[in-house]
């Protein structure tokens, strides 16, 4: 593909070369190589500039904004967006919007900003426009983006009502199966999880992640192996709180959930609950952290944190704990992850209880 863009460099063929490089910033996201997608996708918008094929030029804005998202570069990336939607705008006077791919992944951008609401109503408009062109990977992206906003407005609301995000989520992960998209899949996979976790539904929400851990490993998408960890030590967090403790003999032998059991390292701090729950969600943590620095994808520091110090809290170190959660404070203000702020409040509040003390399972 390289030796490819090459070529069409070498005879001035722009809109080609503009073509190969987004898919070299597509094929690089995938294999969580973001410093090198970034890289590509700048290029991909480069070698367009000027031209009036608005159209494409969209949809190289917007492969470009995505990877800015995940790589942490919050402000370029809003920029980004913005500038495809008016590229559209200007190459389609009749869509006033993103849509379908790039549509999702401004919501996905607006979720981790807090900005729910907007998500919300462009997920409705663009499901709207996508069930009539009967777009079946575009329509389970966006009841994906539907669902999870669901989740996150009941979730706010102290609800425990969770018609709309299961509906929304069942049906986006069905959607994204028949549609034979196995590179999307874990993502549908993931918030699924997420919503049998808040439901302490551990047994479906470990098998929606052996599945997507199954993909992603099979096809090097170490982005979702970072997401699967992260999501891996929330249920195992979740499960201690619980007073749930894991039978490995159920799982499968490859499960992320029997892989990371019992690795607690030499330097880690001592335990103060001893719980095989909280050493296994250390463990993902680890990996999790491991997995950010070497693919670049800074999207997910505050998330990081913000567990961390979790953990910290549940396991006994009260001290490591508001200290870590000083820094996932700061980092999602930094940042402007808005989306983190109801969780982040409520670990807040559990600390300042009077005479809080970790939940121990």
């Amino acid at each position: 593909m390289r030796s490819g863009l090459d070529a069409q460099l070498a005879l001035k063929g722009w809109k080609n070369a503009s073509i190969s490089s987004s898919n070299l910033c597509e094929l690089f996201i995938l294999l969580g190589h973001l410093e090198q997608a970034v890289e590509y996708g700048k290029k991909s918008v480069r070698y367009l500039d000027g031209s009036d094929d608005f159209l494409s030029r969209h949809l190289n804005f917007s492969v470009l904004a995505c990877t800015l998202h995940y790589a942490g570069f919050i402000t370029l990336a809003g920029k980004a967006f913005r500038e495809a939607e008016v590229l559209q705008k200007k190459g389609d006077i009749e869509v006033t919007q993103l849509r379908g791919v790039p549509g999702f992944h401004y919501c996905e951008f607006l979720l981790a900003q807090g900005l729910v609401a907007d998500a919300k109503c462009r997920g409705q408009r663009s499901l709207k426009m996508m069930l009539r062109m009967r777009l079946l990977y575009d329509i389970a992206l966006d009841q994906l983006a539907l669902g999870q906003c669901a989740l996150v407005f009941a979730r706010e609301a102290e609800s425990e009502d969770f018609a709309e995000a299961t509906e929304y989520l069942d049906a986006a992960v069905d959607g994204l199966r028949k549609s034979g998209r196995q590179d999307e899949l874990p993502r549908g996979l993931l918030a699924h999880a997420g919503l049998y976790r808040i439901q302490q539904d551990f047994v479906h929400a470990r098998q929606d992640l052996d599945d997507a851990w199954e993909i992603a490993t099979r096809s090097g998408m170490r982005l979702f192996e970072c997401d699967i960890h992260l999501e891996s030590a929330r249920v195992f967090m979740a499960m201690n709180e619980a007073g749930e403790a894991l039978d490995a003999s159920v799982l499968p032998p490859d499960s992320p959930f029997v892989l990371y059991l019992d690795t607690t390292g030499a330097d880690e701090p001592e335990s103060a609950t001893d719980s095989p729950n909280l050493k296994a969600a250390r463990a993902h943590l680890a990996e999790a952290g491991r997995l950010i620095e070497d693919t670049g994808y800074h999207r997910r520091d505050p998330e990081l944190l913000l567990e961390n110090a979790r953990l910290e809290f549940l396991d006994g170190h009260s001290d490591i704990a508001r200290a870590t959660l000083a820094k996932a404070k700061a980092n999602v203000d930094e940042m402007g992850c808005h989306g983190l702020d109801y969780e982040v409040r409520l670990l807040t509040e559990a600390m300042d209880m009077p005479g809080a003390s970790p939940l121990q399972g």
